[in-house]
């Protein structure tokens, strides 16, 4: 996580006055490149939920997806949980194969993805978003947005 004095020192701002303003565009920067790269910056528990079991499921956040646990409702109404899953890149893929489930059931996939330590070009894009919403406080800072795309936009895994 990009922390407040690493983004001052990149805004030039030597005062402590806008120090809760920069945090908020701190943490507002890195939902946005978490959503333009698919990747979290630090590691936590995410959730997905799917209707139905396709011969894979995407796992929207990257990256090293670990500790996976497939929570669903048997064709008997009994809640059972599958742990033996595999990921590959952004794919997760069963066992053996995927067990039916009852009607309108929700499937939910739990798993633990994200940077243990984040990429410079990651933390680079956030700095840009950061200073484009402290210059631009009005809005107006889609140049930012553009900059950070073009940084990271690459790390997005394409689902084919």
């Amino acid at each position: 996580m990009v922390d407040l004095t690493l983004a001052k020192q990149h805004i030039r701002v030597t005062h402590d006055d806008e120090d809760e303003l920069i945090q908020q565009y701190i943490n507002s920067a890195t939902v946005d490149v978490e959503g333009i790269s698919g990747q979290l910056l630090a590691r936590r528990i995410v959730t997905q939920q799917f209707a139905e079991f396709t011969d894979w499921l995407p796992l929207d956040w990257a990256p090293d997806p670990e500790d996976i646990i497939v929570s669903y409702f048997d064709s008997d109404g009994v809640p059972q949980e599958i742990s033996d899953a595999r990921a590959v890149r952004n794919r997760l893929f069963p066992a053996d194969k995927w067990p039916t489930i009852e009607a309108n059931s929700v499937i939910e996939v739990s798993y633990i993805a994200g940077w243990e330590s984040e990429p410079v070009d990651l933390v680079d894009a956030v700095l840009v978003l950061v200073s484009g919403k402290y210059d631009n406080r009005e809005g107006g800072y889609g140049d930012a947005i553009k900059i950070a795309e073009a940084i990271c936009g690459h790390r997005r895994a394409i689902q084919v």
